[in-house]
């Protein structure tokens, strides 16, 4: 989906005051190479664009789903080298070690 105009504007304020004034122009001919070259759809034009169509079209690709993992078994192996490397530094700094 292309937003914006052929004579789009970013202002990005800098230090001391100053603002710094970028001008980015929509690119509808990289837009539609992208989209060609993805397998999307490009339309271009306010008139051809149907938002609400665009967004129940991806709303239908696109979506999350909560899934609970197990970690103790991960936390407890952590716990177990830090204790083993403990013991081995102790030993070496108490010369118990060869």
């Amino acid at each position: 989906m292309l937003v914006g105009t052929p004579d789009g504007v970013v202002q990005q304020k800098l230090k001391g005051g100053y603002t710094e004034r970028i001008e980015v122009p929509a690119q509808p001919q990289a837009l539609e190479a992208i989209a060609r070259g993805s397998g999307g759809h490009f339309t271009g034009g306010p008139r051809a664009l149907d938002v609400k169509g665009v967004y129940d079209e991806l709303g239908s690709r696109v979506g999350k789903r909560r899934k609970s993992v197990e970690i103790s078994s991960a936390a407890a192996a952590g716990g177990l080298i830090f204790i083993l490397a403990g013991g081995l530094l102790s030993g070496v700094w108490f010369r118990r070690l060869p």
